[in-house]
């Protein structure tokens, strides 16, 4: 997070400027930001003020996330994650005849 427009500005187009994508500046309130990123595990940096921020040289070969949801273990490269499924067949008859007796 960064405290001023100007700040953030100047580091996405730095990011830009590395081929990272095309990132949008948008005002949020760091409160919000910093408890979103506390309940899901990560952490938060405000950057005050005229602090010359510089992003990383490289993007990483391989993120540990996936755009379409995707576990990255569950995925070799080269393959999909429908190619490997998280139930066998057997394993999911077993778990429809147990909602089915729900019913």
């Amino acid at each position: 997070m960064f405290e001023t427009e100007d700040d953030a500005t100047r580091y996405a187009m730095m990011l830009e400027a590395q081929d990272f994508g095309s990132p949008d500046v948008e005002g949020l309130n760091h409160e919000e930001v910093e408890e979103f990123c506390q309940s899901a595990g990560y952490e938060s940096k405000l950057v005050p003020d005229g602090s010359l921020a510089v992003p990383p040289e490289t993007n990483v070969e391989r993120p540990d996330w996936s755009p379409d949801g995707a576990s990255p273990e569950l995925s070799e490269p080269g393959t999909s994650a429908s190619e490997k499924p998280e139930f066998s067949n057997s394993e999911l008859d077993r778990i429809r005849r147990q909602l089915e007796g729900l019913l």
